[in-house]
């Protein structure tokens, strides 16, 4: 089932390349399911620049951990109060 998922969502991509949601999604997906934090970190940051809340927490929870990126807790303050700003209460 997670091939065809990706597949999908990279087939989605190609047809909107700005979906926010889409783009966070494949990040969640290299997350926790391919387990490359760098890839989850290239598609978070893409979202994260359009102003997207959740993929800015997500990018954030990348840089407090060190996962994907170098362990910069400035940073991820700096994402987390930025989705905090948009509302989103997992910030």
């Amino acid at each position: 089932m997670y091939p065809q998922g990706k597949k999908d969502l990279l087939q989605a991509i190609e047809l909107d390349p700005d979906h926010q949601l889409t783009i966070n999604h494949l990040g969640i997906m290299s997350q926790h399911v391919d387990a490359d934090y760098q890839a989850a970190a290239v598609w978070y940051r893409r979202a994260a620049a359009t102003g997207y809340a959740a993929s800015q927490s997500n990018l954030a929870m990348l840089f407090k951990e060190g996962l994907g990126v170098k362990r910069d807790f400035s940073k991820a303050f700096s994402l987390y109060e930025m989705s905090a700003a948009e509302g989103y209460v997992m910030a």
